[in-house]
């Protein structure tokens, strides 16, 4: 009998960790960035996902991409951007994992 409740008590261990236990995610998203007016392609973008600093710039084309580890037990979940550039309004966006978005900013 005791070694049933020991049994009984190790599945219900693993069960409850395995609740708590966050798994990394590879996150990937990637999009462009335009001119809310002119639908032109903006440069040098600062991107960065919300809560770090490190900046991703968008390239000639308008172009970026960002690529964080992050946690997420059963997927990965939508990562928020945010998008700064001078003569432009700040603008936060979500972009779920793996995807690509055309994102607009208009002038101050």
């Amino acid at each position: 009998m005791n070694k049933i409740i020991d049994i009984l008590r190790l599945i219900v261990l693993s069960i409850t960790l395995l609740s708590v236990t966050s798994c990394d995610c590879y996150q990937n998203v990637c999009g462009t960035v335009l001119d809310f007016e002119t639908k032109q392609p903006i440069d040098s973008v600062c991107i960065h996902k919300v809560n770090y600093e490190f900046c991703n710039y968008s390239d000639s084309d308008g172009s970026f991409k960002v690529e964080e580890i992050s946690g997420g037990l059963f997927r990965c979940p939508p990562m928020k951007i945010i998008l700064n550039k001078k003569g432009y309004e700040q603008k936060v966006e979500s972009i779920d994992n793996g995807a690509s978005k055309i994102i607009y900013l208009s002038k101050k």
